[in-house]
């Protein structure tokens, strides 16, 4: 996973940051069907809060700007994937899938040290 640029002041006063995606879920993003995002709740990413922008990259020059719109806070996978609107966070994905890339994404040391994340978004137009 590539890390995330830092953190910078936009015009209106909210954080800006550039987040790498997958090509797959950045087209999920794009085409607005994926509306959350998960992350290990590293202290870069819990600075991210309600309006901020965020602006997710898919390593090809592509970027979608994205408005937070809610920011939850987990401690396991588990708890994401039972009370999570999937169809949001990995559109296509069954849970059993969606719990094996969460596995293969996320160190469990770093789950079980930080917590995770769940990012709402809307496309900024």
């Amino acid at each position: 996973m590539r890390p995330e640029r830092p953190a910078s002041e936009d015009n209106q006063g909210g954080l800006s940051r550039e987040i790498f995606l997958t090509r797959d879920f950045f087209n999920l993003v794009r085409s607005g069907l994926k509306t959350l995002e998960l992350r290990v709740a590293f202290p870069s990413f819990s600075r991210i809060s309600f309006g901020d922008i965020v602006v997710f990259s898919s390593g090809r020059g592509e970027k979608i700007s994205v408005k937070i719109t809610s920011v939850r806070r987990y401690q396991t996978l588990e708890e994401i994937l039972t009370s999570e609107d999937l169809t949001k966070l990995a559109p296509g994905m069954t849970v059993e899938t969606a719990r094996a890339a969460g596995r293969s994404l996320f160190k469990e040391s770093d789950i079980k040290k930080h917590g995770l994340l769940i990012l709402g978004f809307e496309k900024v137009v």
